[in-house]
């Protein structure tokens, strides 16, 4: 698998776990909230969140043109699989397509719910901490 190919996949697996929420495994959103340490300090902003986010709507938006829509979608099951990347985007798109309008703009998403986050986050401070993070990960 080429880079491209990892990081696209990496994208489209994040984006599940930024609107999947409880749905989600535990583990797996412990891993993809600590993803989003960008300083590497242990914990989790929701500003680290959002700048991760906005990453990850670069490259999901394959075509550039602001939006994630079917013909992104497309590319993704040449990594995931053509059931996958369908069952992925529609969980993507129930959760942050506000406007209904069959596609999630890189506001929509960005600005999005954040389930995982607030489910991780459990002080409600806006951070996400290692005791945090640990928490979700004993979760079964």
């Amino acid at each position: 698998m080429t880079f491209w190919n990892r990081a696209l996949l990496g994208s489209v697996i994040w984006a599940f776990a930024c609107t999947a929420g409880p749905a989600l495994a535990q583990a797996n959103m412990a891993q993809t909230l600590a993803q989003a340490d960008a300083n590497g300090d242990g914990q989790i902003t929701r500003a680290e969140l959002i700048r991760a986010r906005k990453t990850t709507f670069g490259r999901m938006d394959v075509n550039g043109d602001g939006y994630v829509r079917g013909d992104d979608v497309g590319k993704w099951a040449f990594v995931l699989g053509d059931g996958v990347a369908k069952q992925r985007w529609d969980q993507l798109r129930t959760a942050s397509d506000a406007n209904k309008d069959m596609r999630v703009s890189g506001d929509e998403f960005v600005k999005g719910p954040t389930p995982g986050f607030d489910m991780a986050d459990a002080n409600k401070d806006g951070v996400v901490d290692a005791k945090e993070l640990a928490a979700i990960s004993a979760r079964k």
